[in-house]
């Protein structure tokens, strides 16, 4: 989130159990302290976890409802659940801040998210490189398929490679923000 703004980036959500703060801290390479304060409450310090800029410590406010009062702490925050896009027709690659998608449910959950239909079809036919490896939409008939038989390529020409959004685990929010 941006200073003074109780928000986490777009795309992260609050981190607001201990075990999941302290991961995040040394995520991001800082230190982690078990320390909390009733001076928090109500609205003194963000809920969550958050890195505390004076001391560059990282806390978890689990004593209070939080706020950005003090306006000197960024949110700590984890990655939400991730969007989905689609690759250029006929390149086997994501676009830029994205990656495939392998598994037959994760490609399930891509097609629903984008509103297209699955299909668990596969076939030999696309070895060694006629249709994209993972999770891909066959322009053809707008279906879309997990290429789990073979290497991969874009010899067909008339695919687009289904992608999830790629985001490191853990982001800051910004100094002053609660969430």
């Amino acid at each position: 989130g941006e200073v003074g703004s109780a928000s986490c980036p777009d795309g992260y959500e609050p981190i607001l159990a201990d075990t999941a703060c302290q991961d995040a801290a040394a995520g991001i390479g800082r230190a982690w302290s078990s320390g909390s304060s009733r001076s928090w409450c109500p609205a003194e310090r963000p809920k969550g976890c958050f890195l505390h800029t004076p001391d560059l410590a990282v806390y978890n406010n689990d004593v209070c409802e939080g706020g950005v009062k003090a306006g000197d702490d960024r949110r700590l925050c984890k990655k939400a659940l991730p969007p989905y896009a689609l690759g250029e027709v006929g390149s086997a690659s994501c676009p830029d801040g994205y990656e495939p998608i392998l598994a037959d449910t994760a490609c399930q959950d891509a097609a629903a998210g984008i509103g297209r239909a699955w299909s668990s079809g596969s076939s030999r036919s696309w070895c060694p490189a006629e249709r994209p490896k993972g999770c891909f939409l066959h322009t053809p008939d707008l279906a879309v398929y997990n290429n789990d038989v073979c290497e991969g390529g874009v010899k067909a020409g008339d695919d687009r490679r289904l992608c999830k959004k790629a985001l490191p685990p853990y982001a800051l929010g910004e100094v002053g923000s609660a969430s």
